[in-house]
C-alpha cells in the first residue's frame, strides 16, 4: 500500500514536471513568433536573396503579376570574398563618417539591382529650379485616396507655402495589369489636379514596399540633390513639420550629427520571425541570421539629403530584402556607414490623435484621415492649453 502511494505520488510529480516543461516551451514559442521588426550586429554570412526582377519589371509595355511563392529566388551566396555584406564601412572612433571613403567602397562593387522601372507619373511639383530644404515623401497604396487628400490638407500643406521651401510627393506602384482600372484613372486625375504623385512601373505589393523606398532615395537624391533633409512617412502617420525641422537643424548642428545621419526610432537586436503564418515571415533562406542589424522604425524616419544618396547608391548594390526599414536604414544603412541617430521624438507609443498628443513628438502613427484632421486644428489652435503629454 506504502509503495503503491508512493508510486502514484512519483507519477503525478513526473507528469506535472513535464506538462510544465511543454507549457514553458509553448510561451517562449509564442512570444518569439510575435516579435516584429529588428536589429542586430551585420555579420557576414548574411544571406539576402534578390527580388525575382522578372516577376515585377515592367518589360514590353506590360506588367507581370506578382507570384508570391517565388518572390524571393533561392540564389544563396554566402562567400566572403564576394558578398557585398562582408564590406562594412566602420566608423572611426569619433563617430564621425568619412562619407568619400564609404563612398568610393559603394561605388567599387557592381550593381547587380539596378532601378529601371519607368517613371508612370512624374511630379509636376518638384524641386528643379527651387530652394528646398525638406522633401516630403510619402509611400502609399494606390487606392488611398482619402489618405493623400487628408495629408494634403494637414501636415503636408506646409509645403504649400513657398518660404518653408519644402516639397510633398506621394509615391505608389502601379498595376499588375497592362489595362487601366477605375483606379488608375482617379490616380491619373488626381495626379492632374495636384502634380504631387510620383508613379513607377513596379507592381504595388506590400511585398514591394522597399522598392517605393528606393525610388524615394532616387528621385529625392537626383531631382532635389541641392536640398537638406528627407522625410520618409507612411500613409497612416501626423507629422508635426516644423518640429522634425528644429530636430533635424538642431541634430545637423551637434558634434554627432553632420552631413550624414538617419533620425527615427530605434530597433535593436530583433530577430526575424520564423512563424509561418506571420505576415512578417522571414525563411532562414532568405535572411539566416539570428538578428537584424540596428534599423529604425519604417512608419516615419527622416534623413540628410547625402544620406539618401549614399544609401541609393547601396541599394544598387545590395541584393532587396522585403522588410523596408530593415533594408534600407539597417542593411544598407550599414554597408553605407551612415549613422542611425535614436530620439523619443519618433515614439513607440502611439499618441492620442489630439493637438496636445503630437506637439511634443515629431510623428504619430495609425490615424485616420479624420483624426489628421482633428489633430492638425488643434495642433495649430493657440487657445489649446496643454498641461500634459505623455511621451
Amino acid at each position: 500500500m506504502i509503495f503503491s502511494s508512493r508510486c502514484t505520488r512519483k507519477i503525478r510529480c513526473i507528469l506535472l514536471i513535464v506538462a510544465i516543461f511543454f507549457l514553458i516551451s509553448f510561451v517562449i514559442d509564442l512570444f518569439q513568433n510575435k516579435k516584429d521588426g529588428g536589429p542586430g550586429p551585420l555579420d557576414t554570412n548574411i544571406a539576402l536573396q534578390n527580388l525575382d526582377i522578372s516577376e515585377v519589371r515592367k518589360t514590353e509595355m506590360r506588367l507581370y503579376k506578382i507570384d508570391e511563392s517565388s518572390l524571393f529566388a533561392p540564389k544563396l551566396n554566402n562567400s566572403k570574398s564576394d558578398n557585398i555584406l562582408s564590406l562594412l564601412v566602420e566608423s572611426p572612433k569619433n563617430g564621425k563618417v568619412d562619407k568619400e571613403m564609404a563612398s568610393n567602397l559603394i561605388s567599387s562593387k557592381p550593381i547587380i539591382n539596378p532601378h529601371l522601372y519607368e517613371y508612370r507619373i512624374y511630379p509636376r511639383k518638384n524641386c528643379q529650379n527651387h530652394d528646398i530644404t525638406l522633401v516630403m515623401g510619402v509611400t502609399v497604396s494606390r487606392d488611398k485616396f482619402e489618405s493623400r487628400q487628408a495629408i494634403r490638407d494637414t501636415w503636408g500643406s506646409y509645403a504649400k507655402v513657398a518660404s518653408n521651401k519644402a516639397v510633398l510627393v506621394f509615391f505608389i506602384g502601379s498595376e499588375s495589369d497592362a489595362v487601366p482600372s477605375e483606379v488608375q484613372k482617379r490616380i491619373d486625375e488626381e495626379a492632374r489636379i495636384h502634380g504631387d504623385i510620383l508613379q513607377e512601373s513596379y507592381v504595388d505589393h506590400y511585398k514591394n514596399l522597399s522598392l517605393k523606398s528606393v525610388s524615394l532615395l532616387k528621385w529625392a537624391s537626383q531631382h532635389c540633390p541641392q536640398s537638406d533633409f528627407l522625410l520618409k512617412s507612411d500613409d497612416d502617420m501626423y507629422v508635426n513639420v516644423p518640429l522634425l525641422l528644429k530636430t533635424l537643424n538642431t541634430t545637423a548642428a551637434s558634434p554627432g550629427g553632420g552631413k550624414l545621419f538617419i533620425i527615427g526610432r530605434l530597433h535593436k537586436s530583433v530577430e526575424p520571425i520564423r512563424y509561418t503564418r506571420s505576415k512578417y515571415y522571414t525563411s532562414e533562406n532568405i535572411y539566416n541570421q539570428t538578428v537584424f542589424p540596428l534599423y529604425v522604425s519604417g512608419t516615419s524616419y527622416a534623413m540628410t539629403t547625402s544620406a539618401a544618396a549614399l544609401l541609393y547608391e547601396t541599394t544598387l548594390r545590395v541584393p532587396l530584402f522585403w522588410l523596408e526599414d530593415v533594408y534600407v536604414t539597417g542593411i544598407c544603412g550599414k554597408l553605407a556607414g551612415v549613422p542611425i541617430i535614436n530620439t523619443y521624438m519618433f515614439p513607440y507609443k502611439r499618441p492620442d490623435p489630439t493637438g496636445c498628443g503630437l506637439r511634443w513628438s515629431v510623428s504619430g502613427h495609425k490615424y485616420t484621415p479624420e483624426q489628421m484632421r482633428t489633430i492638425h486644428s488643434e495642433l495649430y489652435d493657440a487657445t489649446i492649453r496643454c498641461d500634459h503629454v505623455e511621451r
